[in-house]
């Protein structure tokens, strides 16, 4: 169902409120900034961003939220980038994901080039089209980048971006564990206690068939636990 600043307000309300409803007919709403604020319908799975922004990160960081909503019974969300939205506004959406927001918004944003094909295909794995998370390593496949840059690229395929935004998934996390395991002796145990420390929960069918080596962020909390355990081994002994 496509609406517009064509239609009338009453249309438009009816619409949203029908589309709203668990038993709804209509399984997807077409508009362009209609929808971007103000929208609320938390169940929504899926979103597609097909008009490109030259400025507004704060319209992008929006338009992903209509997704992104916690619902009861909703355990994933699913955010198709068609326009490059993603990758124009990264740096600037890494930065508010770690360390929020700086300033209240003065209305004065700055314009971002559109990337260039080199940009976009750069920004993924070459091997399996994840997201780049920085490093010589692919954190999903394990994959080398050599230091000439030979970048390879499939026309016309939408590629899953596996990043987290500024996190490390649990699988990701679960291979740099089999890496400790592997390359320090880490006990099956200590793997999924320092698992369950990290993300609430034991981990359960993730896949053991790689290890890779841990990034910073995975390395600095490591390193944070291991502190804590050395001093309070001191400080039982005092």
């Amino acid at each position: 169902m496509s609406i517009s600043y064509r239609d009338k307000d009453e249309f438009k309300e009816e619409v949203i409120k029908d589309f709203s409803k668990p038993d709804t007919g209509i399984h997807g709403l077409i508009a362009t900034d209609i929808l971007t604020k103000g929208f609320d319908c938390s169940d929504v799975l899926i979103g597609v961003s097909a008009r490109p922004f030259s400025k507004s990160l704060s319209s992008h960081i929006q338009q992903m939220g209509r997704v992104m909503r916690g619902h009861e019974g909703k355990d994933f969300a699913l955010w198709l980038d068609h326009s490059g939205n993603y990758i124009r506004f990264r740096e600037d959406w890494e930065d508010v994901y770690q360390n929020g927001v700086h300033e209240l918004d003065d209305g004065k944003e700055k314009t971002r080039k559109e990337p260039t094909k080199e940009h976009k295909e750069g920004s993924k794995c070459p091997k399996c089209g994840a997201l780049w998370t920085g490093g010589d390593t692919c954190h999903s496949c394990g994959y080398v980048k050599e230091k000439k840059n030979k970048v390879s690229s499939v026309a016309g395929e939408m590629e899953e971006l596996n990043g987290t935004m500024g996190g490390t998934s649990k699988q990701d996390f679960w291979y740099m564990m089999q890496y400790y395991k592997r390359y320090h002796g880490w006990s099956d145990g200590r793997m999924a206690h320092t698992y369950r420390e990290k993300f609430g929960v034991w981990p359960k069918g993730l896949d053991t068939s790689r290890a890779i080596e841990p990034n910073g962020e995975v390395k600095k909390f490591v390193d944070k636990k291991l502190r804590a355990y050395i001093y309070s081994i001191k400080k039982g002994a005092r």
